[in-house]
């Protein structure tokens, strides 16, 4: 091997273990990042859980051993049409999983009302109603 191929071995040599302690370097940031970010998120939902909890004073039992979908479907059976906001805080406040993060709630109401298309549907307002069954 004359010189210049072995000039540019050990240049290539060193490049690649530049680049991987590069790889490495950034792992090990992006993992540090990911834990950060996690124990943010988990501070802040309990922050909103606390602060959800505060307005939920008058629970009716009843509402507690249900599912969401059950719970929703009664409310929507008793009175108007509503939305996924308004439908989430009706249910916390009757008990409903009334400690649970109010988003993981609204998201359990909308795929759950979602899933069971045959039940309920939106109206043109994005409000969500029940299916009147048809013989």
């Amino acid at each position: 091997m004359d010189g210049i191929k072995l000039l540019r071995a050990e240049a290539r040599a060193k490049r690649d273990k530049a680049m991987q302690e590069a790889r490495i370097e950034y792992l090990l940031a992006t993992r540090e990042i990911r834990a950060v970010e996690r124990k943010l998120r988990s501070a802040d939902a309990r922050r909103r859980v606390r602060r959800a909890s505060r307005y939920m004073a008058d629970r009716d039992e009843s509402f507690k051993t249900l599912t969401v979908v059950q719970a929703a479907e009664r409310l929507l059976q008793a009175g108007k049409p509503l939305t996924v906001v308004e439908l989430t805080i009706e249910l916390q406040r009757r008990g409903c999983r009334a400690n649970d993060d109010p988003k993981a709630v609204a998201n359990a109401v909308r795929s759950g009302l979602a899933y069971h298309g045959d039940r309920f549907y939106r109206d043109g307002a994005g409000r969500w109603v029940i299916r009147v069954p048809q013989f």
